[in-house]
Formats: structure tokens, C-alpha cells, sequence
């Protein structure tokens, strides 16, 4: 076979053989070069593929590295981004208390989207690469960065697709996702599709394509999969940041949560345990209840912690979030809370260091904004609608950005609702 002849056939729209996908993923780091796999992404993201092609091209990214035994008492749950998600970390104790598996590979901050990863690394010395033996012995639920011995043809096409301006193909989306759900073992898979300005889908109607791949891919390694579809043209809760967000999530184990991310933790957690259970939705909603008032998800969540090496001791006493300024930005009219755009929002966050603007940039941890108001409150002149916290003082150029991508509205606005839609298992 010859990777030119391949690419070129692709680039005509003529379907792509099984063996002929595998030539060109096996080649990745030996015969095919950069340029020609980036050539190859984009003549995917161009024309898409057929299910026959996408089902090769998935397999051939699960089979590149190790897997793990298939675990009908496992769950796996994956966001595809969204600004102050905090979801996955909330889910850990939630999971582990009732001896359900929950061994999530999860990444970094990707472009406008902040990443769970980065929030469990602003807890001092906490572990998120393990190797294969090392997660195969542990008794533990863990929420990873995935190793080279997982998936390493993802990690590959993923870098090429980041730099060459193919991530937006629902094709190699589908297949990159549900790859690292397959070789998680887990039997049952969570979607939760972010739809809005602050997401890749700006609508429910964007994300018919992407759903029928995922249910595909589901179907072929015998998976069961539930698909959420969650509003993301606000931030999720109160707080967006990295240390903020962890103490956003000790607050709800209390009880003191943001009613719409209240309402998402008990969406997925009841599905999950009425699957995994066998129990009826309303025993499961029960559960979650009884579980959320009456077991100590605090301390479960610290010990998962702990078990990853985290030093949890600031943690414990509440003192893990210590900024240096803080910025307090008040209304200068009554009116309502609007949300523009939220990757503005994003890249505000960005530009204040609570992301990344590169790989190689040094997160400050404690760079956030925690908001006051909900999109739709009503406030009046002078109320505090969030505060900006960072390492260096905020300047007025920052402060110009503000505008992008909020506003106070002299008209009634309609209250967004977390959840649009779902696909049962």
C-alpha cells in the first residue's frame, strides 16, 4: 500500500478499506509522517466517514494500546466541555460509596474549556498518571490523565488535529471519546453533550451526526450508553477556576450547591444507580438523597484524594484557595444578568492564567471568578454580579473583555434550564 495513494482516495470521497485505515494508523511514528496524518485527519474532517470506516479507524486506536476486562459494574462518563464543570469530581464519592467502578481518564483545560485534570492538580502532590498494573490493583475509584500505554494512536491524531485545524470533525470526536470509554472496561457510558455558545454544539440540531457515531461505536463493543444534552451558555455553578471549583465541590457535599448543577448531579447519578442497581428511577432518586443527606461524601472524597497521594490538609481546613487580588465587578444599573458568549468568558480565564494559552504555560491555581447571579436573576445597581480573583492585579484592558461576554439587561430574560434532552441507555 502506499499512505499517498490512501490520503488521495480519501480526499475523492471513495471509502476507505479496513485495511487500508489500519496501513495508515500503524504507521503512525514509523512510515507516515506528520504532514501526511495531518493530510489524513483533514480529508476525514472534509468528507467524514462511512460507519464501516469509522468502526476500523476506532478499533485501530483501541487495539494501539492496553485494555482493561469488561466490568458490568462499571460506569464512565464523559463531557464534551464545558465552562465550570465540574460534574466528574462531584461524581467520585457518589460512585465509590455505593461500590459502583468509576475509572475515568480525564484531560487538561482544552482551548476555551477548562480541564478536570488541572482542578485535581491544584491539590498539592496529587497523582493522575498511573500505569496499567497500578489502576488494574487498585480497590479505588480514579479520575487519570491518560498514560502513553493507553489509546497512544489518540493521543497522536489528537496533538496532530489540535495544530492542523481538524478537532471539529464528529467523526474523529466520536471515536477519540468513546475510545478511552472502551478501554476503561466500563460496561455503562455517560455522554453529557455541552450545547451553546460556550460548546462545540450551538444546537441540538448540530449534534445529530455526532449521536448516531456515538451509538454506533456503543453498539459494536456491546455498550450500553445514556446521551444528556446540558445547557452551556452560562458557566455551570457558581465558580469557574481550578482551586475555586474544588471548593465548589466540597460545598455541595454539604448541601450548598447552585440548583441547576444540583439538578445535573442527580440526573446522572440516579440513572446510574437505577442501571447499575436494577431499581426502579425513583428508589434510585431516593438513593441519591438519602446518600447526599445522610453519608459523609466529604470525607469519601477526601480519602479518594488521599488514595491518589494528594496532600489534602489545606483541603480539610478549607484553606486550598488563596489568591493574591481579587477584583469585585459591580452592576452600574438595575436590570437582568445576561450571558453573551461564553468562550469569551473562557478565554477571559485564560488571559488571567486559570488556563492555558499554550502546553506549556504554568496555570496560577487560584486564578477564577466566582459569580453572584445566574443568568436571568434580576440585580440591582451596585450589587456584586462576580468577583475576579488572580496572581496579578486585574488591568483595564482585562476589564474591557467583561462586556464580551456579559451584560445587564433593562429586559426581562428567560431563565436557562440544565437540561434540553436525553437518549435513554
Amino acid at each position: 500500500m502506499n499512505v499517498a495513494e490512501i490520503i488521495n482516495k480519501k480526499a475523492n470521497n471513495v471509502p476507505l478499506s479496513t485495511d487500508e485505515i489500519n496501513y495508515i494508523m500503524k504507521g503512525i511514528d514509523n512510515y507516515v509522517n506528520d504532514y501526511q496524518l495531518s493530510a489524513f485527519l483533514m480529508t476525514i474532517k472534509i468528507n467524514g466517514f462511512n460507519d464501516e470506516e469509522l468502526l476500523a479507524y476506532t478499533d485501530s486506536i483501541i487495539n494501539s494500546g492496553k485494555k482493561f476486562p469488561l466490568n458490568n459494574n462499571q460506569i464512565d462518563k464523559h463531557s464534551t466541555g464545558g465552562v465550570g464543570d465540574k460534574v466528574s469530581l462531584i461524581l467520585l464519592p457518589f460512585f465509590s460509596i455505593e461500590n459502583i467502578k468509576f475509572i475515568k481518564f480525564s484531560g487538561r483545560g482544552l482551548g476555551f474549556t477548562g480541564g478536570t485534570i488541572d482542578k485535581l492538580e491544584s491539590i498539592a502532590n496529587l497523582k493522575t498518571n498511573y500505569s496499567y498494573k497500578e489502576i488494574l490493583e487498585s480497590k479505588n475509584n480514579l479520575i487519570l490523565s491518560s498514560a502513553d500505554e493507553f489509546a497512544p494512536f489518540d493521543k497522536k491524531t489528537y496533538l496532530i488535529r489540535d495544530t492542523s485545524g481538524s478537532i471539529d470533525s464528529w467523526a474523529l470526536i466520536a471515536a477519540s471519546v468513546m475510545s478511552k470509554k472502551i478501554i476503561s472496561g466500563a460496561k455503562n457510558i455517560f455522554i453529557d453533550i455541552k450545547v451553546g455558545s460556550g460548546a462545540f454544539l450551538k444546537n441540538l440540531e448540530d449534534g445529530k451526526e455526532l449521536i448516531h457515531y456515538l451509538k454506533l461505536i456503543a453498539k459494536k463493543y456491546n455498550r450500553n450508553i445514556f446521551i444528556l444534552f446540558t445547557d452551556m451558555n452560562q458557566p455551570l455553578g457558581y465558580t469557574v477556576g481550578n482551586t475555586l471549583e474544588i471548593e465548589e465541590v466540597m460545598d455541595f457535599f454539604k448541601g450548598n450547591y447552585e440548583k441547576e448543577l444540583g439538578k445535573l448531579i442527580e440526573k446522572i447519578v440516579s440513572i446510574s444507580y437505577a442501571k447499575i442497581k436494577n431499581i426502579s428511577l425513583k428508589d434510585a432518586k431516593d438513593l441519591y438523597y438519602f446518600n447526599l443527606k445522610n453519608k459523609n461524601l466529604t470525607e469519601e472524597f477526601l480519602r479518594l484524594l488521599e488514595n491518589q497521594n494528594g496532600d489534602i490538609s489545606k483541603l480539610r481546613e478549607r484553606k486550598i484557595f488563596n489568591p493574591n487580588f481579587s477584583f469585585e465587578y459591580k452592576a452600574k444599573k438595575d436590570g437582568y444578568l445576561k450571558f453573551l458568549d461564553i468562550s469569551k468568558l473562557g478565554y477571559f480565564l485564560i488571559d488571567i492564567k486559570a488556563g492555558r494559552k499554550n502546553k506549556e504555560d504554568k496555570l496560577y491555581y487560584d486564578a477564577g471568578i466566582k459569580f453572584n447571579f445566574k443568568h436571568g436573576d434580576f440585580i440591582k445597581k451596585g450589587d456584586i454580579i462576580f468577583t475576579i480573583f488572580s496572581e496579578n492585579k486585574i488591568n483595564k484592558t482585562q476589564e474591557s473583555k467583561i462586556s464580551n461576554f456579559l451584560e445587564v439587561s433593562s429586559k426581562k430574560i428567560k431563565q436557562n434550564k440544565i437540561i434540553l434532552g436525553e437518549i435513554l441507555w
